[in-house]
């Protein structure tokens, strides 16, 4: 049973040493964030190969890697680096991984991120525009507003200019008012000298 043991042992020493890391990959690194709809770099250094027969974009666990799609063949390792272009309509994730190559020649990259591309600059774009409904919205009631205080101005208006009417109607009355009283007194007056004048004379 102990010779099993170290048999299977022994195995798994010659399997991880045999794998070799064709790239040392200095990005994506851990923590690393790609959106939906643009560009990502891979960059490594250090290569052992002049060809990195594959990129495999992966998920999951770091035990438990699951291939998602195959993002490019026979990449030239000596670039030093690859663009990949993000599907737009790519799940979110946080458990994304890379694999360079094929195994036993192979260098990982990861965990990442993979967000989606309609983000806040979308949104603070959206927010900025205004509507032309909203547009239309504010200019009517900016007219309506000024309708409105044309009417005002021109009530008042009318206002001010009937009081001086008014006033001067007053004063032609009261002005009616006075002239009677005078008319109505003078033959008062003139039977009160008519009678002095009698008791003038009858007194001589």
């Amino acid at each position: 049973m102990k010779s099993i043991v170290a048999a299977i042992a022994a195995l798994a020493v010659v399997a991880v040493s045999a794998q070799e890391n064709i790239i040392s990959v200095t990005s994506p690194l851990s923590g690393t964030v790609y959106h939906a709809g643009q560009n990502a770099i891979f960059t490594w250094i250090n290569p052992t190969v002049e060809t990195i027969s594959q990129i495999v974009l992966s998920n999951g666990p770091s035990t438990a890697l699951q291939p998602v799609m195959t993002i490019a063949q026979n990449v030239d390792a000596t670039a030093g680096s690859y663009t990949w272009s993000v599907p737009a309509d790519i799940t979110p994730g946080a458990d994304y991984a890379l694999q360079f190559g094929t195994s036993p020649n192979v260098a990982y990259a990861g965990p990442f991120s993979i967000q989606a591309g309609d983000g806040t600059a979308s949104n603070s774009s959206s927010s900025a525009a205004p509507s032309p409904s909203a547009s239309a919205s504010a200019s009517a009631s900016a007219s309506a507003s000024a309708s409105a205080s044309a009417s005002a101005s021109a009530s008042q208006n009318a206002s001010s200019s009937s009081k001086p009417a008014t006033s001067s109607s007053g004063a032609d009355a009261q002005e009616s008012t006075d002239e009677s009283a005078a008319v109505k007194s003078q033959p008062a007056a003139l039977a009160a000298l008519a009678i002095a004048g009698v008791a003038a004379v009858a007194m001589v």
